[in-house]
């Protein structure tokens, strides 16, 4: 299940931002994952990783 979903502009400033279960830490993890994305090299492309809990 998913626990949030955002959009973010080209400077990371949240367009579309929903969260479902309230869990996850708010708005900070936009922020978190911008910097992430926007600290990778020019020829490294973002991973997306999904865990599945049991």
């Amino acid at each position: 299940m998913i626990s949030q979903f955002f959009i973010l502009s080209s400077k990371g400033d949240p367009l579309i931002y929903k969260d479902f279960r309230g869990d996850s830490g708010g708005r900070d993890v936009a922020e978190l994952f911008y910097r992430k994305l926007t600290g990778l090299p020019g020829d490294e492309s973002p991973v997306v990783m999904r865990q599945r809990l049991q």
